[in-house]
């Protein structure tokens, strides 16, 4: 999945859910929504806290 694609979805995802990055970072990045981080494959890019 895409950084822009994912973005657009983000409602659909669970409130712990952590997204991991492929660089270069960009909207056509490559991302991956894990609940749990342990497996993760791709750069850290952002963490967005619940407000």
């Amino acid at each position: 999945m895409r950084l822009i694609d994912l973005v657009e979805r983000l409602d659909q995802f669970p409130e712990k859910v952590t997204i991991y990055a492929g660089r270069p970072w960009s909207p056509e990045a490559r991302v991956e929504a894990l609940v749990d981080d342990e497996n993760q494959r791709s750069d850290y890019l952002l963490e967005v806290p619940d407000i």
